[in-house]
């Protein structure tokens, strides 16, 4: 079989329930208070405020990112390209063994971009704690999403009282990335 004819992710929409769309817009509306934060902070001209407007300014872009991927699904297109060239390059009985690598890679460069964002946005920490809580929320989410061992998206999928686990992590995120913004744009 062909390499592309292995690729079965078509570009469409992945997620278009009432939650999926819901999702993708607190995703824009969240980059879009992201945005106004970095606007502000960028346009302050106060010590620390470049920081800040750097730190919110690449989570905007991200938020963006993510509320894209969230209906175009692009860690199935990931896949597809992987498991294809594993089955084209004969490896593909190993997968799990590189599965396991690109999970572990994914949890260690996590920890360095931690560890660089406490070292490089100080005063983030400081003034922006929520914010911080958001991306370890998504962070979390994405990670769990990128390991997609069925037993763990079984476990994700779970809706005690019709409340999806992954709702739970992904809007939680969110919304405390929204708190800490709207706390600072009107001045608290």
């Amino acid at each position: 079989m062909d390499f592309l004819q292995q690729i079965t992710w078509r570009p469409g929409i992945g997620d278009p329930t009432f939650m999926g769309w819901l999702t993708v817009f607190v995703y824009f509306l969240t980059a879009l208070l992201a945005a106004m934060m970095a606007w502000r902070n960028h346009h302050k001209g106060e010590e620390g405020t470049q920081e800040a407007g750097l730190f919110w300014g690449g989570l905007a872009l991200l938020l963006v990112f993510l509320g894209i991927n969230k209906q175009l699904d692009l860690q199935t297109l990931l896949t597809d390209i992987g498991r294809a060239l594993a089955l084209s390059q004969g490896w593909y009985e190993g997968r799990r063994g590189i599965q396991l690598l690109f999970v572990l890679g994914l949890i260690f460069a996590g920890f360095k971009a931690s560890k660089w964002l406490k070292k490089r946005f100080t005063t983030i920490r400081r003034e922006n704690p929520y914010a911080l809580l958001g991306l370890a929320f998504l962070g979390t989410f994405v990670v769990i999403r990128a390991v997609s061992f069925h037993l763990i998206d079984h476990i994700i999928d779970l809706a005690p009282l019709g409340i999806r686990l992954n709702w739970v992590l992904e809007l939680t995120g969110l919304f405390c990335i929204d708190f800490s913004a709207i706390r600072h744009l009107l001045g608290r």
